[in-house]
């Protein structure tokens, strides 16, 4: 009998550590897949990150590298904000290195961006990237210099209106482009009404607390500038301005989504994509409506200056529209049609076609396009703060 007992209890021994062994294999499998996912995810928002650094800081020879603190974050069904740190590091055989930084040429970073997890298009599906310089305090006034490539200079500066009175911070603003690069506070940073600039440097109002840059230099645009940062020939940075008189300057709503018209990213280039997003009074959801005459209207960005503009002049369903500087064609000229109430369709003059919200999408990132107009809510448009 004892020897049976024993055999029993050791029956009942194996059979407890067969059940353990499942248990952590079926664990295992599980993170394991989460893993992979959460591995693209953060792949690509590196990758948009990297590609972004180098086209900003406009760098030869330099090299871009992750620590491995990447985390994420499920804000929606389709979107997953990743957070990190990396370090810039300058090419030591590159003829332009400069160390003013660090000894050895290399800058740390934090980033931040945005991943579309139902887009197919993994070049696209990344948005809302923005990185700041880890080597510069958070004091009002403090400035990062770094050495421009290529002859230029950019400067990073905080400034905070922590009492919710106006400050500058100076900092040499002639024949540069300003421009906020990361929002510090709760209040609005809004440009014109509560950050600008003049020649005495950066100015901050009614709480404001960001980072901005000023990149200076050949091709930087103009010297004359006022407080809203449009120069006194009537242009934004760089970019030329249709003449007329502006009927209407804010944000351009959907009306099914309730999302604003939004340049890509805080662009300031040629060819940025437009989409749709939350509103948040960025001076890149902010519009101005320009009278052309012949009922005919341009469309400017406050933040870029740059013109709404059917991208490579097409014309059919789908079309994508982009921001250039206006150079006054047909692609660049627009009808506001009113479909009742404070709602308009916004018709292109080349081709009769109206400003369309791709697959009547409400998420945040949906791409802007042409398409006949349908009498869809995602096809009308108000203007109206």
């Amino acid at each position: 009998m004892e020897n049976v007992g024993v055999y029993i209890l050791a029956n009942r021994i194996r059979l407890l550590a067969a059940l353990a062994l499942l248990v952590v294999t079926l664990t295992s499998i599980r993170p394991a897949q989460a893993q992979g996912s959460e591995d693209r995810t953060i792949n690509q928002a590196q990758r948009a990150v990297r590609n972004q650094i180098i086209s900003q800081e406009r760098g030869r020879g330099q090299t871009v590298l992750f620590n491995r603190d990447a985390s994420t974050e499920v804000v929606s069904n389709s979107q997953v904000r990743v957070r990190g740190t990396g370090t810039v590091s300058r090419n030591s055989n590159w003829r332009g290195n400069n160390s003013r930084n660090n000894d050895d040429g290399s800058r740390e970073f934090s980033y931040e961006a945005m991943v579309n997890t139902r887009s197919r298009n993994n070049v696209n599906n990344v948005s809302g990237i923005s990185y700041d310089w880890r080597d510069g305090g958070a004091n009002d006034g403090r400035i990062n210099d770094r050495g421009g490539y290529g002859g230029n200079r950019t400067q990073s500066i905080y400034c905070a209106s922590d009492d919710g009175r106006r400050h500058t911070c100076p900092i040499n603003t002639t024949g540069g482009t300003v421009r906020l690069l990361t929002q510090k506070s709760g209040s609005n940073c809004v440009q014109g009404r509560s950050w600008g600039f003049n020649n005495a440097g950066i100015w901050v109002d009614r709480g404001c607390r960001a980072d901005f840059e000023v990149s200076g230099g050949r091709g930087y645009g103009i010297n004359d500038r006022d407080n809203d940062g449009r120069g006194n020939n009537g242009t934004y940075g760089n970019a030329a301005r249709p003449g007329g008189r502006v009927s209407y300057s804010g944000p351009i709503t959907n009306r099914r989504s309730e999302r604003v018209l939004d340049v890509t990213e805080q662009s300031m280039q040629d060819g940025a994509n437009i989409q749709q997003w939350s509103y948040a009074d960025q001076p890149n959801q902010n519009w101005d409506v320009i009278d052309l005459g012949n009922n005919e209207v341009a469309i400017i960005s406050r933040h870029s200056g740059r013109a709404l503009t059917v991208q490579g002049g097409r014309d059919n369903n789908g079309a994508n529209i982009v921001q250039r500087g206006w150079n006054n064609t047909r692609q660049q000229r627009w009808r506001l049609e009113q479909t009742g109430g404070d709602y308009y369709r916004i018709v292109s003059v080349d081709n009769g076609k109206c400003l369309d919200v791709t697959e009547q999408g409400k998420e945040n990132g949906a791409n802007i396009q042409l398409w006949d107009y349908a009498n869809q809510a995602n096809q009308q448009w108000r203007l109206k703060r």
